[in-house]
């Protein structure tokens, strides 16, 4: 009788940690946040609420538990809140959409010349910026736009530079956009920061 004992609660025990395991239809979709994720500041998120489970075998369990809890409450993404050293697997279910990877860009205000010996000036002075400050190759030069590759999943940004006629007769406007990864831009910002660079470009050609 007690081997019985003994075999009925392995038996149990078995049933029990193969309950854990699985995961119902909507978990297999549910994910834990990683370095993108990360990297956004999880600005494509909203926050559902906490889920936590016990690690009463194995990380694994307590995991699934977790990603069960997570799709119960209509979320796709665990943020981890806690781990091993405290005995639980918690964190913050979240919906997530995809990570947006059209780059963030910020203009600078216009710099005028006089069409002439004077926009011809001030575009090269445009040309030896870009040469000192982009860290990317150029794409295209011509006498009226200068773009460079990037900016890539990087820190690093782009650069746009354009030379078009103003309202005013005679006179071209000159002016330069950085472009910075979306991805790491909301957490790290751009390095150098767009703003000052937009600056910089300004008191150059002044």
């Amino acid at each position: 009788m007690i081997v019985f004992a003994r075999r009925a609660g392995l038996v149990a025990t078995m049933i029990l940690v193969s309950a854990c395991a699985s995961l119902n239809d909507d978990a297999k979709n549910v994910r834990f946040a990683d370095a993108k994720d990360e990297a956004n500041g999880l600005r494509h998120c909203k926050e559902l609420g906490p889920v936590s489970a016990r690690m009463m075998l194995s990380d694994y369990e307590a995991e699934n538990a977790v990603k069960n809890q997570a799709a119960a409450l209509g979320g796709n993404v665990v943020r981890r809140t806690g781990g091993i050293l405290d005995g639980f697997v918690s964190g913050v279910a979240m919906k997530c959409g995809p990570i947006a990877t059209e780059p963030l860009m910020a203009a600078s205000r216009p710099v005028s010349c006089s069409a002439g010996r004077d926009c011809q000036v001030k575009w090269s002075r445009a040309i030896e910026w870009l040469q000192q400050n982009s860290t990317w190759k150029f794409e295209v030069v011509t006498d009226v736009l200068i773009t460079t590759a990037g900016p890539g999943n990087t820190t690093k940004p782009a650069f746009e530079i354009t030379k078009a006629p103003t309202e005013l007769e005679g006179t071209d406007r000159i002016q330069i956009r950085v472009f910075c990864s979306q991805g790491v831009a909301g957490i790290f910002g751009c390095d150098p920061p767009a703003d000052r660079l937009t600056q910089q470009f300004v008191d150059y050609l002044k």
